[in-house]
């Protein structure tokens, strides 16, 4: 549960989803978050800081393509 100011109005955020999901993003620092209002509906999205490691690849992966026209 987080506290969100919107406008000059504080509202209390509760997320709902499964455990599992919501486990994924514990610990992680919210960077923004979007809110949108659209026909009685309150869509909202989170976007998250995550810090990961470069992948650095071992081979060279070729990919053959064939478009019929």
């Amino acid at each position: 549960m987080s506290e969100l100011l919107l406008g000059i109005k504080w509202y209390i955020l509760r997320l709902k989803h499964r455990k599992e999901c919501i486990e994924r993003f514990r610990g992680l620092r919210w960077k923004e978050v979007h809110i949108k209002y659209e026909n009685s509906k309150l869509f909202m999205s989170i976007v998250f800081e995550f810090c990961y490691e470069l992948y650095i690849s071992r081979g060279i992966i070729a990919l053959d393509i064939k478009i019929l026209t």
